[in-house]
C-alpha cells in the first residue's frame, strides 16, 4: 500500500468561479462542495490545487440547484467529453 507523502513548503491555490453572485437573485455564492483536489509537483515547489463548486445559499432560488465551477474547470471538462 502506498504511504501519503508530506511536504514542508506547500503553496495552496483555489480555483473559484468568475461569477461571485447568483444570476437569479443576486446573493453571494457560497462554497458547496469540492470538485477536485490535486497535488502538483514542479521544479519551483509543491502546489495543492482545490477546485470548488459554488451555489446560491437560498434553497428557494432557481440558482441553488446549479453548481458554478471555475472557468478552467469548465473548459477542461469540455475537452474530456
Amino acid at each position: 500500500m502506498k504511504h501519503s507523502r508530506s511536504y514542508q513548503e506547500v503553496t495552496r491555490r483555489w480555483y473559484r468561479p468568475v461569477e461571485h453572485t447568483c444570476l437569479e437573485c443576486g446573493r453571494t455564492l457560497r462554497e458547496a462542495l469540492t470538485l477536485t483536489r490535486r497535488t502538483v509537483i514542479t521544479l519551483g515547489g509543491v502546489i495543492k490545487l482545490t477546485h470548488a463548486g459554488y451555489r446560491c445559499p437560498d434553497e428557494q432560488c432557481e440558482g441553488h440547484r446549479r453548481t458554478r465551477a471555475s472557468a478552467w474547470k469548465r473548459t477542461h471538462w469540455r475537452g474530456l467529453a
